[in-house]
């Protein structure tokens, strides 16, 4: 099983088969036999995902498969997250323990906020936003486990050092992730993009590693409507017209200021009066800010291990 795989696996029972087993017995439950065999269906479904927690979601990709239905699960997984039950975050036995209840409570705020990611994507300032809470929230949730880890039995200590170690590795990838798809700025970039999707989006075509901005362009006449995969030499003459404005403009910067010296504000007066062009700068800008102050936050995360 890969790891994908695995950690879809862990989520399948709780964020679809259990709130669903749930509605429906609600729906018959004046209904005497239906009842008693949703019950036994519902125990069976428990009873499987303890035993093998990636049966269930091998068994609904296989649904998936033969319905020829195009969803893709992870995403659909983190929107269900924000009405799924979190019956699975409470240590059964110690619901009234002030550090079980906080650990518990965090564990919920981040699945919550969590659960936002999908539908805020497309608003660049909001998603920013949310990045920051992720980032606050796996700090606190990190908190709450090392406070747990503290008073659980000793017997109990390796399993719960192995789920940390587990937490940690998936909100490293997470981070990671986040500050791939923003320094790409690829607007067909699938944030919910599989392992196998991941890999080869990270083969990097040699021409791109003889030509600085190869990738950039690649992308940028994409997105205005060339084809995947340009002609090299459409990318050669955008790259040397790109170039010569960038080197144009440096050498009138060095004459602005101080002597032999560039510094943004040049940059910033040279282009005064373009306002498209000023604007812009502006806003990447502004954008750069905000992203380095969610990568600080998720940077800021530092669990001890």
């Amino acid at each position: 099983m890969n790891e994908e795989g695995g950690y879809l696996g862990a989520m399948t029972y709780q964020c679809l088969y259990n709130p669903v087993m749930e509605k429906i017995k609600q729906q018959h439950r004046d209904d005497p036999r239906a009842s008693l065999a949703l019950n036994k269906l519902h125990t069976a479904l428990t009873t499987c995902e303890q035993a093998s927690p990636s049966f269930l979601y091998d068994f609904t990709k296989v649904i998936l498969d033969d319905s020829e239905l195009n969803v893709n699960l992870q995403e659909s997984y983190l929107r269900m997250h924000d009405t799924s039950p979190t019956n699975d975050l409470i240590v059964s036995g110690y619901e009234q323990n002030a550090d079980y209840k906080e650990l518990t409570k965090r564990a919920i705020e981040l699945r919550r906020v969590l659960s936002r990611v999908p539908e805020e994507m497309s608003d660049r300032h909001a998603f920013l936003e949310t990045i920051k809470l992720i980032a606050s929230s796996i700090k606190k949730l990190l908190e709450a486990i090392n406070t747990v880890y503290r008073i659980v039995p000793v017997t109990a200590q390796p399993a719960v050092e192995k789920r940390k170690r587990e937490f940690v590795h998936y909100s490293k990838r997470f981070s990671n992730t986040l500050k791939t798809y923003f320094k790409d700025q690829n607007a067909n970039q699938d944030l919910f993009a599989s392992d196998v999707e991941d890999d080869k989006e990270k083969t990097v075509n040699p021409e791109d590693k003889k030509h600085a901005l190869r990738r950039d362009l690649r992308t940028m006449v994409y997105g205005f409507g060339d084809d995947k995969e340009p002609y090299d030499k459409t990318l050669d003459v955008l790259e040397a017209i790109v170039l010569n404005y960038i080197k144009e403009l440096c050498q009138l910067a060095m004459k602005v200021g101080k002597p032999d010296r560039m510094a943004l504000e040049d940059i910033h007066y040279l282009i005064r009066r373009d306002q498209k062009k000023f604007s812009r700068v502006k806003d990447l800008l502004s954008m750069s800010e905000e992203l380095k102050k969610a990568r600080k936050q998720f940077d800021e995360v530092k669990p001890i291990l």
